[in-house]
């Protein structure tokens, strides 16, 4: 299928889509583009085992750019070890995708050709993807359901993953897409816990751009007790018992402890089966503007800082979900923290 978008008044992209269909579990498929002028280098990716007991691998980052690729080394070298499953890129794309009429967009794509051609690459919106009313990022991916790839969710083995957009709360003329999402969330949260969905996926991860809390020296409204996100729809990820919250935004990386309006539990052992959400943002993949501090006054649900580049893996098993955040540095060599 071909699909074009204008990036400004004076230039127009084609972007071709192909839906596979009727692949097989647990299986690896090589695959290349050609057509009558030009052929493609062949590529591959390995679909997910449908073995509910096996361990699902997931990497997770926000905020990378083009002039900024410092994660890109190391995420390629990460990707190629064959150990993951997706990768979930949450928000803020190439700084930005519609820039020099697209051609940036390009050359982003380009760059993270060597892993997203191998694994999925699943999105959600940011804030750098506004301009043209998101069209250049609605175009550019392709993700399930047909929402516009502004909100969707997906199943892998045991897991729940929920993709939506925070930037509904921030431009105007969205209230309508605010009470489509609303209802779409509420629709598929009640679904999957279902007793017989939630037994068989007993993990629920959300992913939006701009996080509920922060600790970030900045004027961001996640520092706020009336931010909108937050206002809007903590409550509803409380009371369907979503595990795990991912956001990015803030350049930097933050654990929180289990928090629920503006309360944590810090009790002697938080991450065992808590009470509320755990909040991360790891959105420091390799932002072209700075990276971000910390105010000096810390709230009494956060667990650590760390104001450096890098990105998250998530180990998911029956059980347990371990969450590991990497440093990237520009030789492509890379480090826990």
């Amino acid at each position: 299928n071909n699909y074009h978008f204008v990036s400004d008044s004076y230039h127009k992209q084609y972007i071709h889509r192909v839906d596979i269909t009727g692949l097989n579990h647990d299986t690896r498929y090589f695959y290349n583009i050609d057509n009558a002028y030009s052929s493609s280098n062949f590529y591959n990716f390995k679909t997910p085992s449908e073995n509910l007991e096996d361990t699902t691998n997931l990497i997770a980052f926000g905020d990378l750019g083009y002039s900024n690729d410092i994660s890109v080394d190391a995420l390629t070298q990460e990707i190629n070890t064959g150990m993951y499953d997706a990768i979930l890129h949450i928000g803020d794309f190439a700084y930005n995708l519609d820039s020099e009429s697209g051609h940036n967009g390009d050359n982003f794509l380009n760059l993270i050709q060597p892993f997203a051609a191998n694994i999925p690459y699943m999105t959600c919106p940011g804030n750098h993807e506004s301009a043209n009313n998101f069209s250049d990022y609605i175009h550019r991916f392709n993700m399930p359901g047909n929402a516009e790839n502004l909100w969707y969710s997906w199943n892998i083995r045991n897991v729940h993953i929920v993709s939506f957009s925070t930037e509904v709360y921030y431009y105007s003329g969205q209230e309508k897409l605010i009470e489509k999402q609303y209802k779409w969330l509420q629709q598929d949260l009640d679904n999957a816990n279902l007793p017989e969905n939630r037994a068989k996926r007993p993990w629920i991860i959300t992913m939006g751009h701009r996080p509920m809390y922060c600790d970030s020296d900045d004027s961001d409204e996640c520092l706020k007790k009336n931010d909108k996100v937050r206002l809007s729809l903590e409550k509803m990820f409380y009371q369907n018992k979503v595990d795990l919250q991912l956001w990015a935004h803030e350049h930097n990386y933050q654990r929180m402890y289990p928090v629920y309006n503006l309360h944590s539990n810090r009790t002697q052992m938080p991450y065992v089966n808590p009470e509320y959400p755990i909040h991360i943002i790891t959105g420091a993949a390799g932002c072209p503007e700075h990276l971000d501090g910390f105010t000096k006054i810390e709230n009494k649900w956060s667990y650590i800082h760390v104001s450096r580049y890098g990105y998250g893996k998530i180990k998911i098993s029956k059980n347990t979900l371990y969450w590991e955040q990497m440093g990237a540095f520009s030789n492509g060599i890379y480090k826990d923290f």
